[in-house]
């Protein structure tokens, strides 16, 4: 009961919401339960259980990240800054796909190519 506390506060602390954590609470004992014979006992079994925590938590984070990216159109631009952590890479697509959206509007279709490259979707 105490490793369960300990996992739990931790997740509600990184995700904000009760029943996510809840949800990676279960991921995480699921987990250990699975994979208890690889713990050798190099380090105390609360240490393993914290990162094994921290890297569900930013496992659970990458992947609603790529489902987001996944289900956004062409046209749309991804996800503000923030919403799933800031990063200088996050801000660069953003800021290469502003470009590419402003420059077909602005660029007559017949000079595109010259602007901005060929548009690797539509090779002809």
């Amino acid at each position: 009961m105490l490793h369960h506390l300990r996992v739990y506060v931790l997740c509600l602390r990184m995700t904000g919401s009760v029943a996510e954590a809840e949800e990676l609470t279960q991921e995480v004992f699921v987990h250990v339960s699975r994979n208890l014979e690889t713990f050798r006992g190099d380090a105390a079994f609360s240490t393993r259980l914290y990162r094994l925590t921290v890297n569900r938590v930013l496992m659970h984070f990458r992947r609603n990240l790529v489902r987001k990216e996944q289900t956004t159109e062409e046209d749309e631009l991804p996800a503000a800054p923030g919403s799933g952590g800031t990063s200088k890479s996050r801000l660069h697509k953003a800021r290469m796909k502003m470009r590419r959206l402003l420059t077909r509007r602005i660029t007559p279709p017949d000079k595109i190519d010259g602007v901005i490259g060929p548009d690797p979707v539509n090779c002809d």
